[in-house]
């Protein structure tokens, strides 16, 4: 859509908006999914390789994506580049469908999901505890972010 419009001359500045109010609301609901989504992918095993890896790609392709863009609307101009972009879409949604993956069985609930939820606000309204004479500075959590559990 932004193509035809910058190759058509007729962008305006409130289409230019509207476009990135969508697009805020859709990445809203899919980088959660994603982020979800990418344990059942990997398993648990491979779970931290796998966040390095998407990291390393995703700053990779802000940095290379800017430069290749740069070049791009020079060469071709910019409603070509914007219908290059859109069409790396369409390879991205043809591996999402390509890929196989084992039936999800949902896990086995003990309780209404509302129990866990009404103890939050009892652990917070509670005032923090301080830990004396606890030393475990090898743990994978800082004892600011656990000073009041």
């Amino acid at each position: 859509m932004l193509a035809v419009l910058v190759g058509t001359h007729r962008i305006e500045l409130w289409h230019v908006a509207s476009l990135a109010v969508i697009l805020g609301v859709v990445n809203a609901f899919d980088n959660p999914t994603r982020q979800a989504f990418m344990f059942e992918l990997v398993g648990k095993d491979d779970l931290m390789n796998a966040i390095a890896l998407n990291s390393s790609s995703f700053n990779a392709a802000r940095v290379i994506g800017p430069a290749i863009a740069g070049i791009l609307i020079g060469a071709v101009g910019l409603a070509l580049c914007y219908f290059l972009n859109a069409l790396s879409y369409v390879a991205v949604i043809w591996g999402l469908l390509a890929m196989r993956l084992p039936p999800f069985v949902r896990p086995e609930r003990t309780g209404p999901g509302w129990d866990d939820s009404a103890k939050v606000p009892a652990s917070s309204a509670r005032p923090p505890r301080p830990r004396l004479g606890h030393d475990d500075s090898d743990h994978q959590w800082s004892s600011a972010s656990r000073s009041w559990c």
